[in-house]
């Protein structure tokens, strides 16, 4: 059950970090003008963020 619950949390946190990401990169985009460039520089970072965060949290155990 624990496991089920840490792997829950690592699925929510990048859906959300993704979403966040994307939202924010699209708004910046239609702002600036600058059709692709930040949606995937955010989405980047925050796939990247998120596994990053996962494999920490991973070695810790």
């Amino acid at each position: 059950m624990k496991q089920a619950g840490m792997a829950l949390r690592f699925i929510m946190t990048m859906v959300l970090s993704c979403v966040l990401a994307l939202l924010l990169g699209l708004w910046l985009d239609e702002q600036l003008h600058t059709s692709p460039i930040f949606v995937l520089g955010l989405l980047l970072y925050a796939i990247g963020g998120s596994l990053y965060m996962m494999i920490k949290k991973l070695g810790a155990l």
